[in-house]
């Protein structure tokens, strides 16, 4: 048997907790026995909610951005935590949170790594979000409640809680049969708690727990997420070869610049549509988001070698659709130039990428490949000069998880780079991300409405706009952000 003890923390003010989790009732010894009996008692899994009603942040968060969670899990990973030679942990974190922006209807995620590098905190002063993989999750609580009301929240927020640990454990979803591993819809009724048919681990998932003592690749830190690794039964794997192409339905892939530094902060822009000729509409998850295990990218690196594209982060499908029409597409971008752990595109040459959508259990749907080039670096003055202001955790911080710094000095060093080179092939999408940073800043729907802070956010999507370097969605999301704001 191998001890686990998994942390149970508030993320900030205002949410309020379960009952088996605030006033430490039996609720935590039935998580415990789950994976005590799951493993065949090979998991010895110590809950401590000690410290569960301490915020880590002072402020109110009812709606939390990944950037601060991976920030808050790694302020709680640095408490003399051991990471053994295999890369496994001894303690996890559970954080509990009140929405998720931008997805304030999910309940719960798990953290791979965060897009940071190795030596970045080791030259910040600004909070690190390099940590092992797997050793984090959060479950969002108001969520939770909107959903299913005062009679069946606790019981959500029970089953969410074992089932994004399961995920820690490199557990993939089971969907054919009641489970803890089974996803939860975001609309509808919850089973009660206790409800054995759903409270259990169906034997393979039982099987890895069993093993996970002496696997890096299933324990806790020891490997990246990788569902593949569990053994599914030819109906509940989300890929499989018996799958079709759906026909009348299309996914494009494009990005405004096709030749750039493995630095720059460029975006993958993803368009579903109906192909032209074809009368109907479509009903597919409303999921198309490499952290879905539904949907995937795949790269081709120069030498070859194919891999997929590596989220920081991993959603559970909720049980929403979109429906793609004639002349009604979904669009949205990807900040594609980071993954966990680093930068996405780390060698010179020519890539490939390719979306694949797994829309159904029967049908599947994929991209024409789209091919790009990683310029070589180059090591004149300008160069450095430039790739130094672009890989400094700020900038990071902004294109990638359009957060604003904490420090408005290091703000300002940016802002002076693009005004004294207005026509760098990044400015627009800088102008675009620092507007999008600081729209999130402003309360649209607030009583105390900042019309300063507007008209900045609209003159910084003008510039973003004048450029014709900034992508298709970009351009429509700037417009339409900049609508908005004109009327404050």
């Amino acid at each position: 048997m191998r001890t686990l003890i998994c942390e149970f923390r508030q993320l900030s003010p205002g949410v309020t907790l379960p009952a088996w989790v605030s006033e430490g009732a039996a609720g935590l010894d039935s998580l415990q026995d789950y994976f005590k009996n799951g493993s065949n008692n090979q998991i010895q899994l110590l809950v401590d909610a000690s410290n569960a009603t301490t915020p880590i942040y002072s402020d109110s968060l009812p709606l939390v951005e990944s950037y601060y969670l991976h920030c808050a899990l790694y302020e709680m990973f640095r408490s003399n935590d051991i990471r053994h030679t295999d890369g496994t942990v001894d303690k996890v974190r559970l954080l509990l949170c009140g929405a998720y922006q931008p997805k304030p209807e999910i309940f719960g995620v798990m953290f791979d790594t965060g897009f940071d590098t190795e030596f970045d905190h080791f030259y910040s002063q600004q909070p690190s979000i390099v940590s092992p993989p797997r050793q984090g999750c959060a479950i969002f609580l108001n969520s939770i409640y909107q959903a299913r009301g005062k009679l069946a929240w606790e019981s959500q927020a029970f089953f969410t809680s074992i089932h994004e640990l399961g995920h820690i454990f490199n557990l993939g979803h089971i969907e054919t049969q009641p489970n803890f591993m089974h996803s939860s819809s975001s609309s509808g009724t919850f089973m009660p708690l206790g409800d054995s048919d759903y409270y259990q681990f169906v034997q393979p998932h039982k099987q890895l727990l069993e093993k996970s003592p002496n696997s890096p690749s299933i324990w806790p830190g020891g490997s990246k997420f990788d569902p593949t690794i569990n053994p599914y039964d030819g109906i509940t794997e989300p890929f499989n070869e018996n799958q079709k192409s759906r026909f009348g339905l299309q996914i494009k892939l494009d990005m405004a610049r096709r030749s750039f530094q493995y630095y720059d902060p460029v975006e993958l822009d993803i368009e579903l549509s109906v192909v032209p000729g074809i009368s109907k509409s479509f009903r597919v998850p409303d999921a198309v988001d490499p952290g879905y295990e539904i949907f995937r990218l795949w790269i081709e690196e120069p030498t070859g070698e194919r891999r997929l594209y590596r989220s920081p982060r991993h959603y559970c499908w909720n049980g929403r659709h979109l429906t793609i029409a004639p002349g009604k597409s979904f669009n949205r971008d990807i900040s594609i130039f980071g993954e966990s752990g680093g930068y996405t595109f780390k060698r010179k040459g020519i890539y490939r990428i390719l979306a694949e959508f797994s829309i159904s259990r029967k049908y599947i749907i994929r991209s024409t490949p789209l091919e790009f080039e990683i310029q070589p670096v180059s090591m004149s003055t300008d160069s450095m000069q430039r790739q130094a202001v672009f890989t400094s955790r700020t900038s990071k911080r902004l294109f990638y998880y359009r957060a604003t710094p904490n420090d408005e000095s290091l703000l300002e060093q940016l802002i002076s780079y693009f005004n004294q080179f207005p026509k760098d092939s990044a400015s627009a999408s800088f102008w675009y991300n620092l507007s999008r940073a600081y729209a999130k800043r402003l309360e649209i729907n607030s009583i105390n409405r900042d019309k300063a802070l507007a008209q900045k956010i609209r003159e910084f999507l003008l510039r973003a706009i004048d450029d014709r370097v900034l992508g298709i969605h970009q351009r429509l999301l700037a417009r339409q952000l900049s609508e908005t704001l004109k009327s404050l």
